[in-house]
């Protein structure tokens, strides 16, 4: 009679414990986890920016701490010009468009500062929960100015000028120096 109860008990606590074991394993299945919100908006603004571009690069003139300007390029004509700010009082990054009109809300921060460099945007962002984290956007360097180039491909038309004209001028010489021993 003893064996049979305490059979009886240790299959309503064997019975007990898998039921919680199955509602514990439900209950996990339910639970989300949070999507890395940060990650999430670098690759929509990545994405965004590189869709149907030939080249996107940093206006480096009218970048600062509080934004960046961002040139994209489609057929080697100026397409779009975007400007990565804070709004919102700064709780908020976004993308807009050059007028000021349409911003793409990226992520919601508690603060931001940004660093533009020829073909780098470093962005320094303390998150709501008080993370610090930096997002580094690789993108295409800035093409030169019309003027450099312009005085880089005379500087090599006049060295160019120069090496033929000096072979030119030796060959005469190599000429008359053979008539002479010949």
């Amino acid at each position: 009679m003893l064996e049979a109860c305490l059979a009886v008990l240790v299959t309503a606590i064997a019975i007990s414990l898998s039921g919680d074991l199955l509602s514990m394993l439900k209950s996990f299945e339910k639970q989300e986890q949070p999507v890395n919100q940060l990650a999430l908006s670098y690759l929509q603004l990545d994405r965004f920016l590189k869709k149907g571009s030939d080249r996107v690069y940093v206006d480096l003139k009218n970048s600062d701490e509080d934004k960046v300007r961002i040139v994209k390029e489609a057929k080697g004509k100026v397409d779009k010009n975007y400007l990565l700010t804070t709004a919102n009082h700064r709780n908020e990054l976004v993308l807009s468009g050059g007028t000021g009109k349409g911003n793409m809300r990226l992520l919601r921060i508690w603060s931001a500062s940004f660093e533009a460099q020829d073909g780098l945007v470093k962005i320094s962002i303390t998150e709501p929960n008080k993370n610090y984290s930096k997002l580094y956007l690789k993108l295409d360097k800035a093409p030169k100015d019309d003027e450099q180039v312009k005085s880089k491909e005379e500087t090599k038309n006049q060295k160019n000028e120069q090496k033929s004209d000096d072979g030119k001028n030796s060959e005469p010489a190599k000429d008359a120096s053979k008539a002479a021993s010949g």
